[in-house]
């Protein structure tokens, strides 16, 4: 039979043996989860890469002013405005451009204050309204470039402001971002090869793609009436002249960047 100190002995034995099982199993665990979810098994590289499309642009568009001034009748200055502003895009629809591409940016009533000195004692009258200046601002689409010239002459001598911002632009540009994307693609894919082959590894799966569609670069111009008078009608400050345009061509950038892990 076992005397009390033997049973002793036996059981710090075996705890001892427990112990050191449990310890060596947690560092088989460890060492295991170590080697399935070490860095090794998340190694990735990036790539980067640059698309470019060219295409010849289909649409000129501008954008005028027209702004009238005047006393405290706020109506009638409207309506003087008006007229001006109807008078440009009754000529503008006649000359072929569609409904769908004059489009109003803004339209403003400000008024105008006078400010008097102030008294000895600090005081300051309040400023006083003498009248309000109505502004309107358009941009329009031209579709027949071989108009476009003989438009913005024809604008600027009808009572406008101030014409600017002419730029030729490709309407829709779908095809040139997709001829971009697929070359910047095309090139990163190329330079990952080039990348495991002199860093001696292989590729894995891709893991992620993204891009920057970094725009186009639009031809901008300079009409005869590409300047702003404060209070005269461009056809009454200069001389117009027909213009002549030069669409010249617009670029669209695509940026991609490729993650790939590595095997």
């Amino acid at each position: 039979m076992l005397n009390q100190k033997n049973l002793m002995n036996l059981l710090y034995g075996s705890l001892i043996v427990f112990l050191v099982a449990a310890t060596i199993s947690t560092i088989s665990f460890a060492t295991t989860y170590s080697t399935k979810s070490g860095p090794d098994n998340y190694r990735t590289f990036t790539v980067n890469a640059e698309g470019k499309a060219v295409g010849v642009p289909d649409i000129a568009q501008f954008s005028y002013t027209v702004f009238t001034q005047g006393g405290n009748e706020v109506a009638n200055i409207e309506s003087e405005n008006t007229k001006k502003v109807k008078a440009i895009r009754d000529f503008i629809l006649k000359s072929g451009v569609d409904e769908d591409d004059i489009k109003t940016d803004n339209y403003s009533v400000e008024p105008k204050y006078k400010y008097s000195q102030c008294r000895d004692d600090g005081t300051c009258p309040e400023p006083v309204i003498t009248g309000y200046t109505v502004s309107q601002s358009t941009t329009v689409k031209v579709r027949d470039l071989v108009k476009a010239g003989d438009i913005l002459t024809g604008v600027s001598g009808l009572g406008v402001n101030s014409v600017s911002q002419l730029s030729f632009v490709v309407d829709d540009k779908t095809a040139l971002e997709n001829k971009a994307r697929k070359e910047a693609i095309a090139k990163a894919k190329s330079k990952a090869d080039a990348t495991a082959d002199a860093g001696e590894f292989r590729l894995g799966k891709l893991i992620s793609i993204s891009e920057n569609l970094m725009g186009g670069t639009p031809y901008y111009g300079m009409a005869a009436a590409d300047m702003k008078y404060a209070d005269q009608p461009v056809a009454e400050s200069m001389p117009i002249a027909t213009v002549e345009l030069n669409p010249g061509t617009e670029e669209v950038l695509i940026n991609v960047s490729l993650t790939y892990s590595i095997k």
